[in-house]
């Protein structure tokens, strides 16, 4: 598919099947559409394509999976055949950022097709045409040769390859241009054994962090036990020793790449003696028990990762028995404000703006639960 703009390779919003588009209010948008843009059953784009993407995203009748992230977008109106305006129900600040996951679609291939074979076999503008699905073992697409971006790739196979082992096999015997999700531990294996193959690393959106419930009763609902915990835990030994230095400490679990980063906060140092008198003030000499929950396989090395967060909180007199779960009966519970006081999560920030973080974790009633605190909701606001 498309949508109506893009993200660039240094996440930056531009034109995408709007080939301009201009903000006339403070809540709505008019945008452009290119001439000459065909789905891939050769129907030309439209405005209401885009209307109708847009009303069926919020129909409630649907329970769209898209609808929380549009639940801002009022309706869309059509101004000619290629200029449509989307209107909002309220000022929002991430909006460019959505406009680039709203993929259009046909009203008239999906009514043709109906929604199951749609899902199965979609038909859309993007780059690339679905040829098949072979469940359990590849995808295969081939190039829209009248897409408006020329891609140069003619055709791409996905592959599904359950075994770590097996796809680090699979590249270096040239069976594969690219793999995702490479172990930590076969850096120098692929380094080194091949000089057609590279192991490449960027910094991401996803923080990895330590959730402290400090709302339910626990210890954690102490200031000085949570800064304490901060002072306990080596992060730059847990980057270096189980994470090969692919990782970077941060501070407020945000990235330097996203709006509002402020270099100037530190994180905090690895200080155990300060950790162990903080706790003593706190009332805590003796230390206490506590769990955490977590996943496995989730996230690079992530139970080594969490068994080494739990060795440094016992040097400090801090118990942390881990609790593994399954990922969906983790979010069932993070989600539903039912988890542990410590949980072992993370949080991608594709939008780069710390709203995305801030609302969804440390407003009070948000997603998941850390504090609820009515002056933080202010300043959220």
């Amino acid at each position: 598919y498309d949508s109506l703009l893009r993200k660039t390779r240094n996440g930056e919003n531009a034109p995408g099947l709007a080939k301009s588009f201009e903000r006339d209010s403070d809540s709505s948008w008019v945008f452009n559409l290119r001439e000459g843009v065909k789905f891939h059953n050769g129907e030309p784009l439209t405005s209401e394509a885009v209307k109708f993407t847009i009303e069926r995203i919020l129909d409630p009748e649907l329970d769209s999976t898209r609808a929380s992230d549009f639940k801002w977008m009022e309706k869309a109106e059509i101004i000619d055949d290629l200029t449509v305006r989307l209107v909002a129900n309220k000022p929002f600040a991430l909006a460019e950022h959505y406009f680039t996951e709203l993929q259009i679609v046909s009203p008239n291939i999906l009514k043709e097709l109906g929604d199951l074979t749609f899902n199965e076999e979609p038909v859309g503008t993007g780059p690339y045409k679905f040829v098949k699905w072979d469940r359990g073992n590849e995808i295969v697409l081939e190039r829209n040769q009248n897409h408006w971006t020329s891609p140069e790739v003619e055709r791409v196979k996905f592959r599904f390859i359950s075994s770590a082992a097996s796809r680090v096999a699979t590249l270096l015997g040239g069976g594969a241009d690219l793999i995702t999700d490479p172990p930590i531990t076969a850096r120098g294996q692929i380094e080194n054994s091949s000089k057609n193959a590279r192991f490449v690393t960027a910094t991401g959106t996803r923080v990895v962090f330590v959730g402290l419930d400090s709302v339910q009763e626990s210890p954690l609902q102490n200031v000085l036990v949570r800064q304490a915990m901060n002072y306990a835990v080596d992060k730059e030994a847990i980057l270096t020793n189980l994470l090969s230095g692919t990782g970077e400490q941060t501070t407020t679990n945000l990235t330097s790449k996203d709006f509002g980063f402020n270099p100037d906060e530190k994180p905090y140092p690895y200080d155990p003696d300060k950790a162990r008198g903080l706790l003593a003030q706190a009332g805590y000499s003796d230390g206490f028990e506590i769990k955490m929950d977590m996943v496995n396989g989730r996230f690079i090395n992530d139970t080594n990762v969490a068994q080494a967060i739990a060795g440094f909180l016992n040097d400090v007199g801090i118990k942390v028995n881990l609790n593994v779960l399954e990922f969906g009966a983790f979010n069932g519970a993070i989600f539903s404000k039912k988890s542990s006081p410590m949980y072992f999560a993370s949080w991608g920030n594709p939008v780069f703006d710390p709203s995305y973080f801030f609302d969804f974790i440390t407003r009070t009633g948000g997603l998941l639960r850390t504090i609820e605190d009515p002056e933080i909701d202010v300043l959220l606001n």
